[in-house]
């Protein structure tokens, strides 16, 4: 049996322009109540809520059991 935690992640991408140390600012000035700057590069901001488990037989069960909006964090094998 696998176990594997997951999150739901919520994503958005910021639509600034200017230099690097403006849009470091404005990413950085978004980034509130449990957002976070996820990707400079692409301007993008991330909101991580708690993780949860799935169980499953195997690695491709475990996968489809992970709901959209959700990643995939680790997985664990809970015995040989």
């Amino acid at each position: 049996m696998l176990t594997g935690q997951i999150r739901p992640v919520k994503t958005r991408i910021l639509d600034v322009e200017g230099t690097h140390d403006e849009i470091v600012a404005a990413l950085n000035a978004a980034a509130v109540d449990g957002w976070e700057v996820d990707s400079i590069t692409t301007r993008r901001l991330a909101h991580y809520g708690a993780t949860t488990t799935v169980e499953a037989a195997d690695i491709d069960a475990v996968r489809a059991k992970v709901p959209d909006g959700h990643q995939l964090l680790a997985v664990t094998s809970s015995g040989l």
